[in-house]
């Protein structure tokens, strides 16, 4: 993969999985499901959400976070379930 093409999704959390998180700005603290259930009802990432909220045990947590492909172009925020600190999925809101 050329280091200055965007990465798909999949790509960016099959990475993640692959090799653990990459550098991500952590904001706040970890929220709870039902945060993000509020957040998603209705919305287009409501049954992506579902599916990763069922594949959660107790003791994982989600943090929201921003990730920056590259410094200049290339942004992804939303949220990253952890498992012992290790990403289990996530959902992105936004891609610039």
């Amino acid at each position: 993969m050329d280091s200055n093409s965007p990465i798909s999704d999949r790509d960016f959390w099959s990475i993640a999985a692959r090799k653990g998180i990459p550098r991500f700005r952590w904001f706040r603290r970890s929220i709870r499901a039902e945060v993000l259930d509020r957040q998603f009802n209705g919305s287009h990432l409501e049954d992506d959400w579902q599916a990763l909220k069922s594949r959660m045990l107790p003791g994982d947590q989600i943090w929201p976070f921003e990730f920056h492909v590259r410094r200049y172009l290339g942004m992804r925020k939303g949220y990253l379930v952890l498992r012992e600190g290790k990403p289990l999925g996530g959902i992105v809101t936004i891609v610039s």
